[in-house]
Order: C-alpha cells, then structure tokens, then sequence
C-alpha cells in the first residue's frame, strides 16, 4: 500500500510539471501523436488495436483536429472509417441511440451492454464534429440519436444527470437489446422484412443465440456469436455507395415502432456529478 501511495504522489508530481510547462504543442509534437496512433489503427474496422475495443471519442477528436489543421488524408480516413464502423456496429444501439462501453470483439459487435454518461456525451460532440467535417448526414443522425436517449433516459427529473446503466436487466446481460426475428415480427408487422435485412437479423443470431442489431455484416465471427435459438445484436448492413438502403421501406419508422413498445425502463445508476 505504500509503494501504491508513493506512485500516485509521483504521478500527481509529473502531473504538476506538465501543468507549468510552456512549451507549446509544435507541429513535430502533434505530428509524432498522429504517428503513435496510427501504428494501432485497425485499417479494416476502425478504432485501436484488437478486442476489447473502445470508442475512445478524444483520441478520435485530436485525429479529426489534426486532419483538419494539416490536411492530412489518412487522419481524414482514419476518423471516416472508425466514426462510420462504430456507428453501424452493435456498440451502438440501433433502436434507442446511445453507445454501449465497448465491444468484446475487434468488430464492434457484440457490445459489453452497459452505457456511460461520459462516453455518450463525448461520443455526441465527436459526432457533432464529424458531420461538420464530412457532412454525412448519418453523423448527425447518430449525435442527435443520442442525444435525445440522454435526455430520455440518462436525465433525473430533478435536472441531474445518470453516471450510468447496468449492463444486466433482470439479471441477464444486455436482455433489453437483443432480439428474436419473431420478437421483431409481432411489433413491427408488414415492415418487418425491410428492418429484419436492414438490421441483419436475416443473417442469424450473433449473441447467445439471439440477436444484437447492427448495421454492417462482421468480417470475422465473434466467440459469443450463434449460440442457442436465433437471438440477435443489432447492427445495420453496409450498402455500396450511393445506394443508401435497401429496397422497400425505411426501416427507420420501424426503430420508432420497436423501441418504445417493447424496451422496458433500464436501471441506471445515479450520479453525483
């Protein structure tokens, strides 16, 4: 326990060296950050390194400012690709909006289910910065997505804030955002094909045999995937440019009719902050 002590006095010591340092971020400081990152991006899939992976909002706004103040292609691209994999995978939630603490796998997912104030609040701002940088609708929709699942969700009607909510609903893991496609049939009715493709619920269960929605195919099968009858993570397809979705109806108003009527109040734990 000392030794513990001893090493936090000496962070808190470094921490106040680098507090009164005037040097000034130069371009070679800033540019050797880029580097470090972009040894551990994961040119295929976006984010850093392999599973568990985290959305990790800052380092992703320091790559999008970098693009921005250099003109940089890669940071562009790498951003680009990370903010759009993220988006389509299961770490975000396709029918209620908010993202999930990370993935268990390289693929964003399956998701670990629980949901942080300060991930969504930062992921928020970084989506926010996205569509500003690239003006893809898809970023404004996900930053206002979640935004509104904040509002309705993480906000205490005395005007705080959640720190966060539980992974476990009912005692199971993620039981409130993983579907059968009968389950999504019997509320979703004649619109139920379009969502079931859009969702990738047609492709079979990814999560204990169930289904996490999502909106890209994986590129690689997860050790949680395809176990027990037909569940799944959401996550939505990727469709070739200039397409936009798939034939037949938005599946959209679909999210709308699920969401609501078959997603019970989740716990969320109460912050001071």
């Amino acid at each position: 326990m000392l030794q513990s002590a001893q090493r936090v006095v000496s962070e808190l010591d470094r921490t106040e060296q680098l507090r009164g340092a005037t040097r000034l971020l130069t371009d070679e400081i800033l540019f050797a950050a880029f580097q470090g990152i972009s040894a551990q991006f994961d040119e295929a899939l976006g984010g850093l390194g392999g599973a568990p992976k985290f959305p990790q909002p800052m380092i992703w706004e320091f790559v999008l400012r970098f693009g921005k103040r250099t003109g940089n292609p890669s940071a562009r691209s790498m951003a680009q690709t990370t903010l759009t994999r993220m988006a389509r995978g299961g770490i975000y939630d396709q029918l209620g909006g908010g993202f999930h603490r990370y993935s268990v796998d390289a693929q964003w997912l399956v998701p670990h289910f629980e949901k942080m104030l300060y991930d969504n609040g930062q992921l928020a701002s970084l989506y926010l910065h996205g569509w500003l940088a690239f003006g893809d609708p898809e970023y404004r929709r996900i930053c206002e997505e979640t935004l509104d699942y904040i509002l309705r969700e993480m906000t205490d009607p005395g005007g705080g804030f959640y720190s966060a909510q539980d992974a476990d609903s009912e005692g199971e893991e993620g039981k409130f955002f993983v579907w059968t496609a009968d389950e999504m049939r019997s509320v979703l009715g004649a619109e139920a094909d379009a969502a079931l493709r859009y969702w990738g619920v047609d492709r079979g269960p990814n999560f204990e045999g169930r289904n996490r929605s999502t909106s890209a195919p994986p590129a690689a099968s997860s050790s949680r995937r395809g176990r027990g009858a037909g569940i799944r993570v959401a996550t939505t397809r990727s469709w070739p440019p200039g397409t936009g979705s798939p034939a037949g109806p938005s599946p959209r108003p679909a999210a709308r009719s699920i969401a609501p009527s078959t997603s019970p109040p989740r716990p969320a734990t109460p912050s001071s902050s």
